[in-house]
């Protein structure tokens, strides 16, 4: 979610865009309830009173007990916020898809979804995509909506692992684009988007399969967002 939300506010910087200000990203240990001085997703919600708020939670979910633990305990939350804020916009975005083999992969593959099994992964991709379903399910059921980024399964060769060789130096780099940026805003300005996430610690690796860094995928949280809005679902 840190680097949607990072290429989303660049991309507005960018274009010169006025609402800048409006959109802020804010991670935590645990969506649901407080940690280590951080705020809970009701807690963060209330105080910044944002038009649309956008959550999920990391890459780091271990076993398919922790997607049902935290939908069972983001349910009452979600109802709660419906209740108080009734005009507020509540999505799920679904993970972005990683590979543990992304070094090998070097073109867009088409039929990725439909062909290839994805094979058991220490890091549990493999689950993920049951993670999404089960959380389209839930989604449903708690009448918000549903952000689909299952199309990043076609661009395993997107990922920086596959620019990146065995000493850790970047590789291919023609047309790369990776762009981050920061963005502050005093907590009395009135936030149109506040994007949230769930953080857990992980080790840094060369072999990053996980975040994306052409422009294509790497733009699509964006432009799925702003088809959204075009097309009034948000």
């Amino acid at each position: 979610m840190g680097q949607s939300a990072t290429t989303l506010m660049s991309m507005i910087a960018a274009s010169h865009g006025s609402c800048a200000s409006q959109v802020t990203y804010y991670r935590s240990n645990f969506l649901f309830f407080a940690s280590d001085g951080q705020l809970s997703m009701y807690d963060i919600t209330k105080k910044l009173s944002p038009r649309i708020v956008i959550f999920t939670v990391g890459a780091h979910l271990e076993d398919m007990g922790d997607i049902y633990n935290a939908w069972s305990n983001l349910g009452p939350i979600i109802k709660s916020l419906q209740t108080s804020f009734p005009k507020m916009k509540l999505i799920w975005k679904s993970s972005n898809p990683a590979d543990d083999n992304c070094m090998s992969m070097h073109e867009p593959l088409p039929n990725y979804p439909r062909v290839r099994s994805i094979p058991v992964s220490r890091w549990g991709h493999h689950l993920w995509r049951r993670y999404d379903t089960i959380s389209r399910q839930f989604a449903r059921t708690l009448e918000i909506s549903f952000m689909d980024m299952s199309p990043l399964y076609m661009r395993g060769d997107a990922h920086v692992g596959h620019f990146i060789n065995e000493k850790g130096k970047l590789i291919s780099i023609d047309s790369l684009s990776y762009t981050l940026s920061s963005s502050s805003s005093s907590s009395s300005a009135e936030h149109d988007i506040c994007l949230l996430s769930y953080l857990t610690p992980s080790g840094v690796s060369i072999n990053d399969c996980l975040h994306y860094v052409t422009p294509g995928p790497l733009n699509l949280f964006s432009n799925i967002l702003l088809n959204m809005l075009y097309t009034s679902e948000i």
